[in-house]
């Protein structure tokens, strides 16, 4: 899946609220639901390895 970020700071009104470093959440402001953008939409590794906890 491919996001369009672009698209996200063009659209009218939208709210971009930084939740912690590389990680944003856009929030519509007609619905106030939005959408939450690891590493500004760039492809990453969500994957951990068995041994190792999950921060």
């Amino acid at each position: 899946m491919r996001l369009n970020i672009q698209g996200l700071e063009s659209y009218p009104s939208i709210k971009r609220i930084t939740v912690k470093p590389q990680t944003d959440r856009w929030v519509f402001p007609q619905t106030n639901a939005g959408v939450i953008v690891p590493a500004e939409g760039r492809i990453t590794n969500l994957d951990a390895p068995q041994d190792t906890p999950a921060l």
